[in-house]
């Protein structure tokens, strides 16, 4: 078995990191498109499921708020600051 390293630039590993699996990003955005971010992330906690697993729900609010910003960035049709 190994051994988790240090993530980042902690100098403490008091607490691991576990990436939020993908399919929980695609329904934060896909979800966040209709519903606002706060909605979005009650419904996932709240949710009931077989697996409960800490990766298959959000982190905190801020994760949601960020995957509706990058589906908001990625409809645009531009990233110039003119249009």
């Amino acid at each position: 078995m190994s051994v988790p390293d240090r993530h980042g630039n902690s100098k403490k590993q008091t607490k691991l990191f576990l990436r939020t699996k993908p399919s929980v990003i695609n329904t934060e955005k896909n979800e966040s498109e209709v519903k606002s971010a706060h909605h979005v992330y009650k419904a996932m906690v709240n949710e009931k499921s077989e697996a409960s697993e800490v990766t298959s729900k959000p982190r905190d609010l801020k994760q949601v708020q960020n995957a509706r910003q990058s589906r908001k960035d990625d409809q645009r049709l531009s990233k110039d600051t003119i249009l």
